[in-house]
């Protein structure tokens, strides 16, 4: 129904928003009271997340997509952490906005297959399309996650598989 999608919709802005809003605000509150707090209780990590940003200087915003899905550390230390190490505020906030989507999505369409699962029974061949769907959706969100090298190291091995390798392919002009 279309008022089902717009609470969808509606849904997925408010609780997007919500979860920018509030990783700014520790974005924010790094800089007034974080600082001491996190160098005084987490010095460890603040180092291990200073060395690997340096290691990722070209890629900043890989990383930082990174480490918002990533469960390598909490949301709310690459909230506070990420600031102090040097890390650009447009890229914290697009890899932000971006990396919840998934989730969002997620949450939404369990809980509106949960209420329709509630009112009308389970329906076993709805809930395994929705779930093929969202798997699917996860994956394709998940492929920016991959790390450049990895990714073209990937891609060479599919062509050479494929036959599509620079040599085959300058063979078959050369013919």
């Amino acid at each position: 129904s279309t008022a089902g999608v717009d609470y969808s919709l509606l849904a997925h802005a408010l609780g997007v928003s919500g979860e920018v809003c509030g990783g700014l605000g520790g974005y924010a509150m790094s800089y007034l009271v974080g600082r001491e707090i996190l160098h005084a209780f987490a010095a460890d990590k603040m180092a291990m997340l200073h060395a690997k940003m340096r290691e990722y200087d070209d890629s900043l915003f890989r990383y930082m997509l990174f480490l918002r899905v990533s469960p390598m550390l909490p949301n709310w230390f690459v909230n506070y952490g990420t600031p102090l190490v040097g890390m650009p505020l447009s890229y914290f906030v697009a890899a932000s906005l971006i990396a919840i989507q998934p989730a969002a999505a997620m949450s939404i369409s369990m809980g509106g297959m949960l209420r329709e699962a509630g009112e009308a029974g389970l329906d076993i061949a709805k809930f395994t399309k929705r779930g093929a769907a969202m798997a699917a959706t996860t994956f394709v969100l998940s492929i920016p996650l991959i790390p450049a090298d990895d990714m073209r190291a990937a891609t060479d091995r599919a062509s050479r598989a494929l036959g599509l390798d620079q040599s085959h392919l300058e063979a078959i002009a050369r013919a």
